[in-house]
């Protein structure tokens, strides 16, 4: 008890000396809570509950500022092993302003399931099957099962893909397409929005019976002035894995794991991970442990770089990838993440822990100094664990010793950012989740270089939640620059538009957190900022 009384000494020194004013803001007596911002509805905190006897669930209501406001229950299939919210909207569903929400759960035989209900807790939907994807088409809003296309209001079923699992994707200048693999041919087949032909892929898959496998659509790869759309393949069939990564047809990489008593699991990261080209992450394992990750150039097909040992990936909040060690003994005396083309990004100080397991990175999110960077992780002491917030300088700027195990950082729709502990360890006697002030997200101003005289240009659709379309075809001179910044005043984004465009889409945007952000368009000696929203 002693010792533990120490560490919260120290914890408290670092923490006034700091000037950080990091503070729990409010605590919830529920296992896990969750930050949405709905349009139409604003800043809301929800609550999942489950009542496994009656067969019933219950989401809990709060507003802004944590007051109660309504519980809606609604029904539950029995045999159910977890259940979730995927979807949040005011009218997306129908045209009562009240807020409706998707929930998902997972039978026995591991299947999802859905249904949307209203904020009454009626069922505006059926038992939907899959993972749900929701999208808009020409004012139309529409729901995709897997194997039906819905038009709501009315969920009445708009086309049938004839039991193929087909996919949406949103294709940079063409809007939504469907596609889905043909398992005869091996071949991807996609559809217009219309449903029409839009193109066929012969890939040359070698699909075998009752091998399993997943296929995935990137979107348009833009390279040397080529258009082509990017795929990769995974299938697990009599003790191998294969992995194909295809531009339109073309193969350009592959990898097959067939090492006796070792296993290997791909994992494919892409350029709107700030990479400059995708990349194929693999992890080896060897003697019930990892032995090393490598790292592939999937369009040079040339082994970029091997990390021994246990490495992991993340992004920071400017959407750069870093890499790490996964987790980090004390040891080892400091962290020292590796930049995109493996240099130092940081070096942070080893922190006073047995253990540490990264959950991210940043620059300025936890306080106002762009000259340090910070790390975000869950550590083990002999004090107990809990979450910590330091600098590069070794500044601890946020401590917490408990027994929960997930935490996050949300930002939503220009409001203040907020770090939020969740979900205690199992056996754990504590019922309870945690929001935390970050008072740096809202002193930070976004930062707009003034000009003579303002543009207009457009931005489309807004709130978006893939791709952003930016509309200059009544600018007189070209665009020279577009930068796009967060509610920090981080810098997100910036491209030299190729001479002549009138018409820019911006892919990446849907990889961006749900939130503000500020797009700044530079035209001869004008410039024009217009706010846009993103939400899923």
């Amino acid at each position: 008890m002693k010792n533990l009384h120490l560490t919260f000494a120290l914890f408290f020194f670092c923490l006034v000396s700091a000037g950080a004013q990091i503070t729990q803001e409010h605590v919830y007596p529920f296992r896990s809570i969750n930050r949405v911002s709905i349009p139409g509805a604003g800043e809301r905190y929800y609550a999942l509950t489950i009542d496994s006897v009656a067969h019933t669930g219950t989401i809990h209501w709060f507003n802004a500022n944590h007051a109660a406001l309504n519980n809606v229950e609604f029904d539950l299939p029995p045999g159910i092993l977890n259940v979730s919210v995927i979807h949040t909207s005011t009218d997306f569903f129908d045209n009562d302003p009240g807020i409706e929400f998707g929930i998902r759960w997972i039978n026995a035989t591991f299947n999802p399931r859905n249904q949307i209900f209203d904020d009454d807790g009626s069922a505006l939907s059926g038992d939907l099957p899959g993972l749900l994807s929701f999208f808009t088409v020409d004012g139309v809003n529409k729901v995709l099962t897997g194997y039906e296309v819905y038009a709501v209001p009315g969920f009445s079923v708009e086309h049938s893909f004839s039991n193929v699992l087909a996919k949406s994707t949103e294709l940079e200048g063409e809007g939504i397409k469907f596609w889905y693999l043909n398992s005869f041919s091996g071949d991807v087949v996609m559809l217009n929005d219309d449903y029409s032909l839009y193109n066929t892929f012969e890939l040359d898959i070698d699909i075998l019976s009752g091998c399993p496998y997943n296929l995935f659509c990137y979107n348009k790869l833009q390279a040397n002035g080529d258009e082509k759309i990017e795929w990769s393949f995974q299938s697990s069939c009599s003790g191998q894995l294969v992995y194909r990564f295809f531009s339109d047809s073309d193969l350009i990489f592959e990898r097959i794991g067939a090492v006796p008593g070792t296993a290997v699991y791909p994992l494919t990261l892409l350029s709107n991970m700030g990479l400059d080209a995708p990349k194929a992450w693999f992890i080896s394992l060897a003697n019930a442990g990892v032995d090393s990750v490598q790292v592939y150039d999937m369009y040079t097909n040339t082994l970029e770089r091997v990390f021994s040992g246990s490495w992991s990936f993340t992004n920071d909040w400017a959407g750069n990838i870093l890499y790490f060690s996964a987790s980090i003994p004390a040891a080892q005396g400091s962290i020292q993440p590796l930049d995109k083309d493996y240099q130092v990004w940081a070096t942070f100080p080893n922190f006073n822990a047995s253990n540490l397991n990264v959950l991210g990175f940043s620059t300025d999110i936890f306080d106002n100094d762009p000259d340090t960077k910070e790390i975000f992780s869950y550590f083990t002491s002999p004090g107990g664990s809990g979450h910590a917030v330091w600098r590069t300088d070794g500044t601890v700027l946020f401590q917490a010793m408990h027994t929960l195990t997930s935490a996050y950082v949300s930002s939503l729709y220009g409001l203040p950012n907020k770090l939020i502990l969740s979900n205690p360890a199992v056996g754990s006697s504590v019922i309870e989740s945690r929001v935390y002030s970050i008072p740096s997200s809202t002193s930070v101003a976004v930062k707009e270089e003034k000009t003579p005289e303002s543009l207009q240009f457009t931005v489309a659709p807004n709130p978006f939640s893939r791709v952003l379309r930016l509309d200059f075809s009544d600018l007189k001179e070209p665009v020279a620059d577009v930068r796009v910044r967060d509610m920090t005043g981080r810098l997100v984004m910036q491209v030299q538009p190729v001479a002549g465009t009138t018409i820019l889409e911006i892919n990446e945007a849907a990889q961006w957190p749900q939130g503000v952000y500020f797009v700044q368009v530079r035209s001869g000696n004008r410039v024009g900022t217009q706010k846009v929203v993103r939400h899923f």
